[in-house]
């Protein structure tokens, strides 16, 4: 989400803004030998505080899991940790197995 809100809508750039046409899969190819660890969050394409990107539920906002998850398997990105951001959540304990039951089967589904 970080990534997408950097990318695509310029979120803590410094002059010259550059937003990437390809967006978020874009920089994931830009990054693929830089890329250590991968926290996912969705997006709804707004901002807390002027500077926290909003949050939502895995699978509620606008980011396409599939093709990021699609991306990352296609650069050839592998970890045995892909954590959940549920940052700014009111009920982010009871969210939490609600995200990894979404990420569990997106690694199903491309890293079987």
């Amino acid at each position: 989400m970080h990534a997408h809100l950097i990318c695509q809508l310029r979120a803590l750039q410094r002059p010259p803004l550059e937003v990437l046409e390809g967006s978020l899969v874009e920089f994931i190819i830009l990054l693929k030998d830089r890329i250590g660890h991968v926290h996912l969050t969705d997006s709804d394409n707004t901002f807390q505080h002027r500077v926290y990107g909003t949050k939502k539920m895995l699978g509620e906002g606008i980011l396409d899991f599939n093709e990021i998850m699609q991306t990352f398997k296609d650069i050839g990105y592998r970890s045995e940790w892909w954590t959940i951001g549920l940052l700014f959540q009111p009920i982010a304990w009871d969210l939490t197995r609600r995200a990894g039951d979404f990420v569990k089967l997106l690694l199903e589904k491309y890293y079987p």
